[in-house]
């Protein structure tokens, strides 16, 4: 799916944003000759442009942009040459490559539902530079977004203020946060977008006076200081440069006092002191073995905005590390207070706590964090609820309880729980065998869930003792699914000579008392489209919609629609969805795409069975001969020989034989028949005799007919895929979505 940006700028340059630079797309002299020049991967603008005027696409939700003309992107498991050389585009239209369904992964091709992808345009005057596209982009793609917040009575800025200002907006401030616990003060980051070096004056206006800047990496370790004024800094910037600030204030020195330690529990240590809050932050709490307990990023544990602090199992899966207490061992703690300028004061003493015993008091699971429920899945056959929730970090947890309910106010209980999960029992395989105890995540499946009905979860832990943690927040969940099947039946062939395109579609619906209307022409069902009374036959592909009424009420229930495919090639065997007949017919040469029949045709090594491979043709053609592609690996068996049928009008014919009339094209089962005069056919067929089927000393091989590949030759000489035959009503479509676009583009 494409979106159209039809603009015409004479004398035109592309331009683009990348990270860290500003480039031009299509640009031999500023790309790679071997790189992608299809479509692109942009930062935040694409603008079209001359000296004098010009258009800036900000592309905030659609990332993928390509320029000229629109082309999907086709993708395969092997490497590919890029689909066209680096060369200016022959018009100044850009096009946002929205969403395909090439992938040969588990991407859904009918991905049903509303999509969103926003988008921003505008036009200037000058080129990108004295446009300011830049600045254009930014400001859409980063909207200011307002929020209510209740006053601060304690807070000591004006209710109107600016926080930072800079003094030239071709330079902007991407981050600005509370330095990491490796150091102190703010970090400020500063980031180039016209691609010139500039001066850069940046006015901090919460702040009254900077005491130091420093400029650093971005591990925030400090490399020079730069200048400072009151509450302004000044530095220089690179082209398209990142520069790192720290700034600091004044001196902490505050400190704390009447610092003492408790031990609640076996994992749970209660931390209290004593200090006046009136300028300060926050609280950093470090904890070590070590008696010295140093205050440094390995030993801190986390921050309290009161004068106290309870060290108990914590999941911090935000990225810090978790912490959990053992039992009966020595700690030793520290407190820093941190004023608002993120400036750490003095350390207090070092002091030890030693936990609990188990049997003195064994402290309760932590709560479970983060359960989430997905519907799994609403597009496939199956429907059940997948929950997903963090793993407790304390080591004696035994098991976790599920529990569901029908409302929001339910109380977990006997009645209401469904499973107990053992995760020191349960093991995990995949590349290696794991106890779900090791893993990061708990999963439990719900396959007694109904579907379009309302559900809440919630879960606990349970330890060796039989302590039961704090619920996890309840989550709830409907599986909506629309309760209308279209199912399409192919007709069973024994002989090609009778196989056809057809396909017989069946509607069914659970729902009682309510007719059903459906159409096949791509305009929408209503109660005046064709009734469903029965199954009915479908010749060519078509997109099946369907409506649903109330028999009473006259209402709209729901709608569905599917698209569905009239299966052109057929064969005697095929073994399953990944391997069957189509394969045959891609143009996809990779050995992973490739049809095969079942072992012996079905039959077994004694008594094996004929084997066919046919193609309903979309017309009757003309044909003079066929290629054959086969497997060519060095563990597959040599096709010996193998026959060509045509059709037409259900009489078969034999056309060709690999065995007399068959030429090699230089690799194993790779071969081309040349006919002994042309065929009129609506129909094509490889055939293999019982007696005839590959022959191989691997078990696993012997017996079974591979193709990669089944093409054929024209009356004049050209090769062609039966894809390419059956899609060229759609090729002289997307071509005429070429043109329509081309031509807008020179209005």
């Amino acid at each position: 799916m494409f979106c159209a940006i039809p603009v015409k700028v004479p004398d035109f340059v592309h331009h683009h944003e990348l990270a860290g630079a500003v480039t031009q797309p299509g640009n031999p002299n500023l790309q790679l000759e071997s790189a992608e020049a299809a479509y692109y991967a942009i930062q935040h603008f694409a603008d079209a442009s001359n000296e004098d005027m010009g258009v800036t696409l900000s592309t905030i939700d659609a990332a993928l942009v390509e320029y000229g003309h629109p082309r999907p992107g086709f993708w395969n498991s092997g490497a590919r040459k890029p689909m066209e050389p680096v060369v200016k585009p022959e018009n100044s239209s850009m096009f946002l490559y929205l969403m395909n369904n090439f992938f040969c992964t588990n991407i859904c091709v009918d991905q049903p539902g509303p999509k969103r992808f926003d988008f921003s345009l505008r036009s200037h005057s000058g080129n990108w530079k004295e446009g300011k596209a830049y600045k254009f982009a930014w400001e859409t793609s980063h909207p200011l977004i307002a929020s209510f917040a209740k006053p601060n009575r304690k807070g000591y800025l004006p209710s109107e203020h600016s926080f930072i200002s800079v003094n030239c907006d071709n330079v902007i401030c991407t981050s600005f946060k509370p330095a990491e616990p490796n150091g102190s003060g703010y970090i400020a980051r500063f980031f180039e977008l016209s691609g010139q070096e500039s001066e850069v004056k940046v006015r901090f206006n919460f702040l009254k006076n900077i005491r130091d800047a420093f400029s650093t990496d971005l591990l925030e370790v400090n490399e020079g200081r730069i200048e400072s004024s009151g509450n302004e800094i000044s530095f220089g910037i690179r082209s398209h440069g990142i520069s790192t600030v720290r700034i600091e204030g004044k001196d902490n020195d505050r400190s704390v006092s009447g610092f003492k330690a408790k031990a609640v529990s076996d994992s749970h240590v209660h931390l209290e002191w004593n200090s006046e809050n009136d300028g300060l932050s926050h609280f950093a709490v470090y904890r070590s073995e070590d008696p010295e307990c140093p205050a440094i990023p390995f030993n801190y544990i986390g921050y309290a905005g009161e004068s106290y602090y309870d060290d108990k199992p914590c999941l911090n899966f935000a990225g810090w590390n978790s912490s959990c207490l053992e039992a009966e061992r020595t700690y030793y703690y520290r407190i820093v207070p941190v004023d608002r300028f993120n400036m750490p004061g003095t350390a207090s003493d070092a002091i030890p706590c030693k936990t609990l015993s188990k049997t003195e008091m064994d402290e309760a699971p932590s709560k479970v964090l983060g359960l989430h429920a997905v519907h799994v899945s609403p597009l496939a056959p199956e429907n059940y609820v997948n929950l997903f929730f963090y793993t407790n970090i304390e080591p004696d947890i035994d098991r976790y309880e599920i529990h569901r309910g029908e409302s929001d106010d339910f109380v977990p209980s006997s009645g209401t729980l469904l499973e107990e999960l053992k995760p020191d029992e349960m093991t995990l395989n995949y590349k290696g065998s794991f106890k779900y105890s090791e893993l990061e995540c708990q999963m439990y499946s719900d396959m007694t869930a109904e579907v379009n009905k309302d559900y809440w979860y919630c879960v606990c832990a349970v330890d060796k003792s039989g302590n039961k943690g704090e619920y996890s927040n309840k989550v709830k969940i409907r599986m909506n699914y629309i309760p209308v099947e279209i199912k399409p039946v192919p007709y069973s062939f024994t002989d090609f000579s009778d196989a056809t395109a057809s396909v017989m579609v069946e509607i069914s619906t659970q729902v009682k008392n309510c007719d059903l209307y459906y159409t096949t022409d791509n305009s929408e069902a209503g109660c005046g489209s064709q009734k469903y009374t029965g199954p009915f036959v479908l010749e060519n592909d078509a997109l099946v919609k369907v409506a649903a009424y109330d028999r009473t009420s006259g209402n709209l229930l729901f709608k569905k629609m599917s698209f569905i495919v009239c299966p052109r090639a057929v064969a005697q065997t095929s073994i399953n969805d990944a391997w069957n007949a189509p394969m045959a017919f891609d143009n996809n040469k990779e050995i992973g795409s490739q049809w095969q029949c079942m072992q012996y045709g079905g039959g077994s090594k004694n008594a094996p069975q004929d084997t066919w491979l046919g193609y309903i043709l979309p017309e009757k053609l003309k044909i003079c001969g066929v290629e054959i592609i086969g497997d060519d690996r060095d563990i597959m068996p040599v096709q010996e020989n193998y026959r060509i049928y045509t059709r037409l009008d259900g009489k078969m014919s034999l056309a060709g034989e690999l065995r007399t009339q068959g030429v090699n094209l230089g690799k194993k089962n790779h071969n081309r028949i040349i006919f002994d005069h042309e065929f009129e056919a609506d129909g094509i067929m490889l055939s293999v005799l019982s007696d005839e089927l590959p022959k191989s000393d691997l078990a696993d091989q012997d017996g079974i007919v591979r193709v990669v590949e089944f093409k054929l030759i024209m009356p004049d000489g050209s090769v062609k895929s039966l894809k390419e035959l059956v899609e060229k009503d759609s090729v002289q479509k997307d071509g005429a979505l070429l043109q329509a676009a081309q031509t807008a583009a020179n209005l």
